[in-house]
C-alpha cells in the first residue's frame, strides 16, 4: 500500500514537472522573439532618431517596404539639398524646396502606393501644377534701373549725345538745354526713309466714336496712321527693322523701352493740336510698373514745301521737316525724372503745301516689352504727332 502511493506520489511529481515545465518554454519563447524583435527594429529606430535630428518629418519612419524604401531614397535626395552652401541666397532656396517637398511628402506618407496609370495621370496633373506656381510671372518685370535716375541724370545723357565725336556724322543740334531737345539733321538718308514709308503698307483715318456710336473725324488732329509693336511680324520689314536698329545705336536706350513705332501721314490741311506726351499717372494704370514716357523720338520721313513744323510754343522753337532729320526731347523734369515737365507741349502745325509723314517712338523709364508680355503692363494704342 505504502509502494503504491509512493508510485502515485511519484507519478503526480513527475505530471506536475511536466506542466511547469510545459508552461515555462512558452515563456521563454515569447522573451527571446521580444529580444529578437528589439534587435532588429534598433537600425530603424536609430536612423528615425538621425532624421528627427536632421529636421524631418516625425511620421517619415522608413518601414522595410517599397513605399519605406521610396521615401528613404527620396529622403537622402532632400538631405543632400541643405547641405551647407556658400552662397546664401542658393542655401535659402534649397531649405525652401526642401521644406515644401518635406511638406508635400508627409501628407502622402501613409497613403497606399497609386497604380501606374494614376501615378502617371497624378504625377502630369502635379508637375503641371507646379510648374504653373513656379513660372507664374513677379511684376514689374524687367530691368528696373530706369533711362534717368540720380546716377543716370537727364544731364550727362544729352551732354554725352551732344559733344562725343562720335554722334557728329548725324550733325547734332541743341535746339534747348532747359528743357533739353536735341535735333539730328542727318540721322536717316532719303532711302532709309523711302524705305520706312515703303513698309507702311496701310494708313487709318484718325476717327473717334461719336453720338449714337457715329465715328467722326477727331477736332484736335487731322491725319492718317500706321502703328507697328516690335512683337508683330511688320518689325522684321528691312526698312522698319533699319529704322528701330538706327535709333537704338545712337540713343544707347534698348528697344524694350519702346512703345510701338507710330507713323503719321499729314496731306495738306493735316495738323495736330497743342498737346503733351506724359500720361498723367491717374490716367495711367501702368505708371508705376512700366513708368511714365521719358523721352520722344520723332524721324521726319518727308520734306513739306509749306507748314508742318513741329512747335513747341512755351519755348518759341519751331522745327521745320527735312527727310532724314530727327527729334529727340523729354517728356520729364530733369531733376524729379517721373514727373511731367510742361515746358515740352508742342503742336504740329498745319501743312500748307506737300505731303508730311513723321515716324514717331516713346520711350519709358522702364522695360515696357517684357511688362506687356507678362501682362504686367497695358498694351497701349500709339498715337503720334
Amino acid at each position: 500500500m505504502r509502494s503504491r502511493r509512493a508510485s502515485a506520489s511519484s507519478s503526480d511529481n513527475s505530471s506536475y514537472e511536466a506542466k511547469r515545465s510545459g508552461n515555462v518554454l512558452p515563456v521563454v519563447t515569447v522573451v527571446v522573439l521580444f529580444a529578437v524583435g528589439l534587435l532588429c527594429m534598433s537600425p530603424l529606430v536609430r536612423r528615425s532618431h538621425e532624421d528627427n535630428t536632421l529636421g524631418l518629418a516625425p511620421n517619415s519612419i522608413h518601414f522595410e517596404n517599397l513605399a519605406g524604401r521610396r521615401e528613404h531614397s527620396n529622403n537622402k535626395h532632400l538631405m543632400q539639398q541643405v547641405t551647407p552652401n556658400p552662397d546664401p541666397a542658393r542655401h535659402l532656396a534649397s531649405v525652401s524646396d526642401f521644406s515644401r517637398a518635406q511638406g508635400n511628402m508627409s501628407q502622402n506618407t501613409m497613403t497606399p502606393a497609386p497604380s501606374a496609370h494614376e501615378h502617371s495621370q497624378g504625377g502630369h496633373h502635379r508637375r503641371r501644377a507646379f510648374k504653373s506656381r513656379r513660372h507664374r510671372p513677379v511684376c514689374p518685370a524687367g530691368d528696373r534701373t530706369g533711362i534717368f535716375s540720380e546716377k543716370h541724370p537727364q544731364d550727362n545723357y544729352f551732354q554725352e549725345l551732344t559733344t562725343n565725336l562720335k554722334y557728329a556724322i548725324y550733325t547734332p543740334i541743341v535746339l534747348s538745354r532747359n528743357p533739353w531737345i536735341v535735333q539730328f539733321d542727318t540721322l536717316y538718308s532719303k532711302e532709309e526713309c523711302e524705305a520706312l514709308i515703303r513698309d507702311c503698307d496701310w494708313w487709318a483715318k484718325d476717327i473717334t466714336a461719336g453720338a449714337g456710336g457715329q465715328a467722326t473725324a477727331t477736332q484736335y488732329r487731322n491725319s492718317s496712321s500706321f502703328s507697328c509693336s516690335i512683337t508683330d511680324v511688320c518689325s522684321q520689314r528691312p526698312g522698319i527693322r533699319a529704322h528701330r536698329d538706327r535709333l537704338a545705336s545712337v540713343l544707347g536706350i534698348g528697344i524694350e523701352h519702346a512703345e510701338d513705332l507710330n507713323v503719321l501721314k499729314y496731306e495738306a490741311g493735316g495738323y495736330y493740336r497743342r498737346h503733351h506726351d506724359y500720361i498723367l499717372a491717374d490716367r495711367n494704370p501702368d505708371h508705376e510698373i512700366c513708368g511714365p514716357r521719358m523721352l520722344t523720338f520723332m524721324a521726319y520721313l518727308t520734306d513739306v514745301e509749306d507748314g508742318g513744323g513741329t512747335s513747341f510754343f512755351h519755348l518759341g522753337i519751331v522745327a521745320k521737316p527735312k527727310a532724314g532729320r530727327a527729334l529727340l526731347w523729354v517728356d520729364t523734369l530733369a531733376n524729379r525724372p517721373l514727373e511731367k515737365d510742361e515746358r515740352t507741349a508742342h503742336e504740329a502745325l498745319t501743312v500748307v503745301r506737300g505731303t508730311k509723314i513723321v515716324a514717331t517712338t516713346w520711350l519709358h523709364q522702364y522695360d515696357q516689352a517684357t511688362n506687356q508680355r507678362l501682362r504686367c503692363c497695358h498694351q497701349w494704342t500709339s498715337s503720334g504727332k
